[in-house]
């Protein structure tokens, strides 16, 4: 059946089939589990007796040992992973039972259901991750939390922060990020198998006990919507993790940076720099530059999936096949890119001696000046501001002490106000009283937060991923 199929295909269909079934590999245990659950649905309603069912079950049983057992060939006789499904099936007990497998339902359906289970492992297993590795960069922020650093807007000098503090910024974003695949899993988390191949099927299956068996909490309510959806989830998870990953670019850049020489603020640990093949004191950033490289082929990849997607008609399509490698690649790279940078962070050597002896270091202090003449003279803070801002441009034209130029300044409006306890750069941390400042204090009070909510949250992802795992693992010791 499968030869004949081949003679009447083009080489170019041919070869299309064959990298598609490597690609669905990964798929086919959820194939499998869709396929056991599907005989159960269809025994229920009749459409298959008892022993047939028995049957398909213990067959479907056998093909899921022969892949754990590495005894499949995925050669490419076939034109997908469904078929290979089947024709195993037909091969092993006869197309009179074997060819009743596919009553009631379409490939359609199929691959998006299998896709869904897929990501729906992929999702909960990198969110364990995620959150153990948030949770190491919290410890890390505890660690740090006095250690003096330095925050920039437009890539110039700002103000005093701690080290503890930058960490903890890019956590709350990374927190974030995994509160939107949280909410993109509830939107994965409907079962399709019953939907057919666009108009629902001629035959009774209880599509809420499919769904059950397979673990999922919900059924879709439209079937032409389920064939729909098709990219939709897909499109939202890779626009989620290209948002990270140009957010793991820009902690890229900014420790690119400020280990140059010209900064001096950090120090890349060695297994992560590469040599110059000409300049022996070169210490490149490469794993960062690569970070920071792969981040746009992740933003590409949403745009790939975007422009198939885009001008289709109602239904499937075999362009949507394509969106497949693009899918799996992305969730490899994100993975090894946000694995990396949490490395590079976790050995990073913080310069905070070489900040402490930067002579430019003492402007950052411009703003706690301003506000501390605001509340001492009783002046507006935009007169403080002026005052200070002359301060910096003789300070920085001749060379003099900034704080003695703000008070001859003073002096010469017969203000006279000594400013000595400017002189400890540390102390402008705690001058901070905002919540969410960067005063050590509110720190350390935010990361026990932090700290508390990933416990709270990898509880709970424990608990799904076992729930799941529960009913699958009922399906696959299943029996009639």
């Amino acid at each position: 059946m499968q030869e004949e199929k081949k003679e009447l295909k083009s080489e170019f269909l041919l070869r299309e089939s064959k990298i598609d079934i490597q690609t669905d590999k990964r798929l086919l245990i959820y194939e499998i589990l869709s396929s056991k659950a599907h005989v159960i649905s269809l025994e229920k309603i009749n459409a298959i007796t008892k022993e047939e069912a028995k049957l398909l079950i213990k067959t479907l049983n056998k093909l899921y040992n022969d892949y754990n057992a590495g005894k499949l060939v995925f050669d490419g006789n076939f034109e997908d992973i469904h078929f290979l499904v089947e024709d195993y099936l037909i091969k092993e007990i006869g197309i009179e039972v074997g060819g009743k497998l596919h009553i009631g339902r379409s490939r359609n359906e199929l691959i998006i259901n299998d896709v869904r289970m897929y990501l729906r492992d992929w999702i909960n297993n990198f969110s364990l991750k995620f959150l153990e590795k948030l949770k190491e960069l919290l410890n890390l922020a505890d660690l740090e939390y006095k250690k003096l650093f330095i925050s920039y807007t437009h890539l110039q000098q700002a103000q005093l922060i701690t080290y503890g503090y930058y960490l903890l910024a890019h956590v709350e974003f990374l927190i974030r990020i995994y509160e939107r695949l949280r909410e993109v899993y509830k939107r994965l988390d409907y079962c399709v198998l019953g939907s057919g191949a666009i108009a629902g099927v001629n035959w009774p299956i209880n599509r809420k006990l499919t769904a059950q068996l397979l673990g999922f909490r919900n059924i879709t309510q439209n079937a032409m919507d389920s064939i729909n959806s098709r990219g939709e989830i897909e499109s939202e998870l890779i626009f989620i993790l290209s948002l990270l990953s140009i957010h793991l670019s820009r902690i890229s850049e900014d420790l690119i940076i400020y280990s140059t020489q010209e900064f001096n603020l950090v120090e890349i640990p060695d297994e992560s720099i590469g040599i110059s093949s000409i300049m022996p004191q070169k210490r490149n950033p490469d794993s960062l530059e690569l970070i920071r490289g792969k981040s746009s082929k992740i933003v590409s990849s949403l745009f790939e999936i975007l422009f198939t997607l885009k001008s289709l008609p109602s239904g499937y399509n075999k362009d949507l096949q394509e969106i497949k490698t693009t899918l799996f690649n992305t969730l490899k790279m994100i993975d090894e890119i946000f694995e990396e940078i949490v490395q590079v962070i976790m050995k990073l050597k913080v310069k905070d001696e070489s900040l402490m002896n930067s002579n430019k270091i003492i402007y950052t202090l411009a703003t706690d000046i301003a506000d501390y003449l605001v509340i001492k003279l009783g002046v507006s803070f935009r007169q403080a501001h002026k005052l200070i801002s002359k301060a910096v441009n003789e300070s920085y034209k001749n060379g003099k002490d900034f704080i003695k130029t703000v008070e001859d300044l003073l002096s010469l409006e017969g203000k006279y106000i000594k400013l000595g306890r400017f002189k400890d750069l540390r102390k402008s941390l705690y001058r901070k009283k905002s919540y969410g400042s960067s005063n050590p204090s509110n720190v350390r009070l935010i990361i026990k937060l932090r700290k508390k909510f990933l416990e709270n949250e990898e509880r709970k992802i424990m608990k799904e991923i076992q729930r799941i795992n529960n009913y699958l693992k009922d399906l696959i010791l299943f029996d009639f």
